[in-house]
């Protein structure tokens, strides 16, 4: 109903509406409407809206800085244990269903960004108190399908045995891993609902620089077929079982240097002719996937460039402060305001949904 100047309230609106409003709402956001109405925080805080929020949230890739992560296309700056120091020694390990694996020592942790929390994850058995010189490391955290549950995939090394481990949040079962001394041209791939290992076979067009990423879902692979790192090609697996690769992309570094001069010469107030593209990107190393029309290629540790699947530029992207020692990763993460259930909770939640903005 209008009030008494004749505008409506937003109280005032069918609840489908309002839910359907606020479900549209960046992470950040929600977490302020939480604050301002106690019916809005009981909206926002069922089980199926905070899916249905968390289903809406784009694939965003990560930026890795010693302890914070950046998204990069949400804008937000967030630490992976809150409060935590020595951020130099913390460690990205994975990333699924809007959590992350980070390990600080000889701790893991399971970790959502966007609320500030985290728990304790477990290890394996025989890795606690064996007194054997045992490395140890997370190498992959995704969600079993045919269960629906995320599990951890850790891989222990003692002398010169390796012994694979797979982690819920109450067990652990051991497996063999095959002898990963490596093969020219292929790959050892972990079949996530299988949970079983297998060889793959690279693109054989490629042979150096080769970076591994995903596009839509799908593997994808980067490389050269010579020692020219300002030239790329990315091919996209088309067929698993059959092992068939289909290029996709060529990047020149040359090309998108001749698109970015021409950017600049298109400002008439551009006074200084900057350096070219080669003199800050010595080589094509560590790139991913935006969307469907832009790739990103870490320059240094403050800017990623963007640019065109055809080699257009499109600008440099700053990625906040040299401190940091950002870091382009695989792995990317769609926001959460998903509870960690299931886990032991640890520290205190600050501002609702509080981060930095770059």
């Amino acid at each position: 109903m209008p009030d008494g100047r004749g505008a409506t309230l937003l109280e005032d609106l069918p609840e489908e509406i309002i839910d359907n409003i606020l479900v549209r709402l960046p992470s950040k956001d929600v977490g302020r409407c939480r604050a301002v109405s106690a019916s809005w925080r009981n909206a926002t805080s069922t089980p199926e809206f905070m899916l249905r929020h968390h289903h809406r949230q784009p694939s965003l890739p990560i930026i890795d800085g010693r302890g914070m992560v950046l998204a990069l296309g949400a804008g937000a700056l967030w630490p992976f244990l809150p409060g935590a120091k020595h951020r130099d020694k913390i460690r990205l390990r994975g990333a699924c269903d809007g959590l992350l694996a980070v390990s600080r020592g000889s701790q893991s942790y399971l970790c959502n960004p966007v609320i500030r929390k985290q728990a304790l994850l477990p290890q394996p058995q025989d890795m606690i108190g064996s007194g054997q010189d045992i490395e140890s490391k997370i190498i992959g955290f995704y969600q079993h399908h045919p269960t629906g549950e995320l599990r951890v995939l850790w891989i222990s090394k003692h002398l010169h045995a390796y012994n694979l481990y797979i982690l819920t949040s109450t067990t652990a079962t051991c497996t063999g891993i095959p002898n990963v001394t490596g093969i020219q041209g292929q790959l050892i791939v972990f079949d996530t609902e299988a949970e079983s290992f297998r060889w793959m076979r690279f693109p054989s067009q490629l042979r150096y620089n080769l970076k591994l990423f995903s596009m839509k879902g799908s593997l994808a692979v980067s490389g050269s077929s010579c020692r020219t790192y300002t030239v790329v090609d990315v091919w996209v697996m088309q067929d698993y079982q059959a092992e068939v690769w289909a290029f996709k992309y060529h990047i020149d570094l040359s090309v998108v240097e001749s698109s970015r001069q021409l950017y600049l010469t298109s400002f008439e107030n551009q006074k200084e002719r900057k350096p070219p593209l080669d003199s800050m990107v010595k080589w094509i190393n560590d790139m991913d996937v935006l969307n469907e029309c832009e790739l990103l290629i870490m320059c240094s540790r403050k800017q990623v460039l963007r640019c065109g699947v055809d080699g257009k530029f499109l600008g440099m992207v700053n990625i906040g402060e040299s401190k940091y020692g950002m870091e382009l990763t695989q792995l990317r993460i769609e926001e959460s305001i998903v509870p960690l259930l299931y886990h032991a909770m640890q520290g205190e939640e600050e501002e609702p949904f509080s981060s930095e903005h770059v």
